[in-house]
């Protein structure tokens, strides 16, 4: 809830409090809502505070990378390691302004130290991997970071995606009676949207910013919002099926649970923005996709699960590597749930 701490932050502000890592905080806030200007004034404030804060430079450097101020960005994160030098996102991000800047060679040299200072560090790998494969053209050192990236790899998670009512709670419910293990808590209860259960995990929602709890869910399901995707740590192999529906039944469906909710929708009324914006969303998923080599992903489409469940469920016993009871996930099936239709 950045917005209200950002509100907090500047009171505590008002009331004089300790300079540097209040401001820092305060950037934080900004950069999270994606006032990038509003964060560089706060920078500023804490520079002059604490001339000397690496946290403060680090920060500056993203908020200038972000602001595709490549030189700027390289000259932050380099002072903020001259004042502490095991910062290996630091080092990370030097890497990857230099390779913005297609100083190719240098930028491969940063994402070296960076995997020196933490092994683990995948990101950095799978950088090296697509600088040697896609800007030097050198496929055979790109093989060799893709061995030790799949050395690296701590354990293999299922993902159950796609946008907001798109069928990834029924793909749940598949999956759970083909007799795959699910990571869920059971928080949000079943009720007359979803009569089955939603299959979340209230950890899952804060993804961008803890992402530990994924340890735990090593050989077992979880349900990812397509949007948070991106966010999903590298050091894990993920196995993706992604849910694919109409864009307006979705929409016309949310518009329905609202109603149900209590809430007050216009349903003779078709958001442009959220189109735009799950358009949006469904073009970056395949592009995160399509670059990050733990990925393996299988688009599924709502209708044809409902229109053939046992075949559905056959492609992605297959994709799933086999040992799933098909006949079982193909009757967990209950077409009479598909409600919201449309003709586009």
């Amino acid at each position: 809830r950045y917005k209200m701490a950002l509100d907090l932050f500047q009171k505590a502000e008002r009331e004089g409090g300790e300079q540097a890592n209040l401001q820092l905080r305060i950037a934080n806030a900004y950069m999270q809502l994606n006032k990038l200007n509003e964060a560089e004034k706060a920078i500023e404030k804490a520079l002059k505070s604490d001339s000397e804060s690496e946290k403060a430079y680090y920060t500056l450097g993203l908020i200038q990378f972000k602001s595709l101020r490549f030189e700027e960005a390289l000259g932050s994160f380099l002072d903020s390691i001259g004042l502490m030098y095991y910062q290996p996102a630091a080092h990370y991000y030097v890497g990857e302004s230099l390779a913005k800047l297609e100083e190719y060679e240098k930028a491969i040299e940063a994402f070296e130290v960076c995997l020196k200072l933490v092994p683990g560090f995948n990101a950095a790998r799978k950088r090296l991997i697509e600088v040697y494969e896609n800007d030097l053209n050198q496929a055979g050192l790109a093989l060799k970071y893709k061995q030790d990236f799949q050395a690296k790899i701590q354990g293999t998670i299922t993902i159950v995606s796609g946008l907001p009512r798109s069928g990834t709670s029924m793909m749940m419910q598949m999956l759970e009676a083909g007799g795959l293990d699910i990571f869920t808590d059971k928080t949000r209860e079943a009720d007359e949207s979803n009569p089955k259960g939603y299959y979340e995990h209230e950890a899952v929602k804060g993804l961008q910013r803890n992402k530990k709890f994924l340890n735990n869910a090593t050989d077992k399901t979880v349900k990812v919002i397509a949007h948070l995707l991106p966010h999903l740590p590298a050091k894990f192999r993920y196995r993706v099926i992604f849910m694919e529906r109409d864009i307006y039944e979705v929409i016309h469906s949310q518009q329905k649970m609202l109603i149900r909710n209590g809430k007050r929708v216009k349903e003779d009324t078709l958001p442009i923005k959220l189109v735009q914006q799950y358009e949006k969303t469904l073009k970056d998923v395949k592009a995160w996709a399509a670059k990050h080599p733990s990925v393996e992903i299988m688009y599924v489409k709502h209708r044809d699960i409902i229109d053939n469940p046992f075949m559905q469920a056959m492609l992605v016993n297959d994709f799933l590597e086999g040992g799933l009871a098909v006949e079982k996930m193909a009757t967990a099936v209950d077409g009479k749930l598909y409600r919201e239709k449309t003709n586009h």
